[in-house]
């Protein structure tokens, strides 16, 4: 569940139709201004507490929904 909804977030703050789990934020041509929407959706959505680092040490889809998931178990 979360990945559809984090790629749909990233897909939304790159203004691109969708984004594979294994697509890099980075690499589709996100930058810090992008980084700053994607950061207040993610939380919204998700109720989450990712700080912006977040996105450099997880910047896919995937590597994102296993970080929240291993947060989340804690």
């Amino acid at each position: 569940m979360n990945e559809q909804i984090l790629s749909s977030i990233f897909a939304h703050v790159l203004g691109v139709d969708r984004v594979g789990v294994d697509e890099s934020f980075f690499d589709l041509g996100g930058n810090s201004l992008g980084q700053c929407g994607w950061f207040a959706a993610i939380n919204t959505a998700l109720n989450a507490n990712l700080t912006m680092l977040a996105l450099f040490d997880a910047p896919t889809v995937r590597n994102l929904a296993q970080q929240l998931e291993s947060t989340s178990a804690r």
